[in-house]
């Protein structure tokens, strides 16, 4: 499994999760994807949210161990897909697996970016959690197609 999405709040019945998990799919044979998915913790209110993040982003932590983590932020580096998959293929011939993280409905903690490697943006645009699944599915699909000089990606 070179590649792990660690989503919280996954809802596998979800329109958007099941679209980008057929994406998933089709790069099975090449980069091997599983999705985790965590926990979403209830936010009853703005004082509990700190402690929820921090819950979540422990469990995050805990499925990563080993793994060259990336959260994803809107505040991270954007980058172009050939950067993209140029990236995860430097990262793959070292032998490390990939741990995308995608947060809950309030992000992911200060500390948990902070413990991460890298910080990737799939957009300026503030994104609901479902919707960034399938877009990193997405990528991760074409990353795999740029990789094996496949048909799918159009400069």
């Amino acid at each position: 499994m070179p590649i792990r999405l660690l989503c919280v709040g996954h809802d596998p019945r979800d329109p958007l999760v099941v679209l980008g998990a057929a994406y998933l799919a089709r790069t099975q044979r090449l980069l091997s994807p599983k999705v985790t998915s965590i926990k979403e913790g209830k936010r009853k209110s703005k004082s509990n949210v700190a402690m929820i993040e921090t819950e979540e982003g422990s469990s995050l932590l805990a499925h990563s161990v080993g793994c060259y983590r990336i959260a994803l932020d809107e505040k991270g580096k954007q980058q172009d897909s050939m950067h993209f998959a140029k990236k995860l293929e430097k990262i793959l011939n070292r032998g490390q697996e990939i741990a995308f993280f995608i947060g809950g409905a309030t992000g992911l903690s200060k500390e948990v970016v902070e413990k991460c490697d890298e910080v990737w943006s799939l957009s300026s645009l503030t994104l609901p959690h479902r919707l960034a699944f399938l877009l990193v599915a997405e990528q991760i699909y074409r990353a795999g197609e740029i990789l094996r000089g496949g048909p799918y990606h159009k400069d």
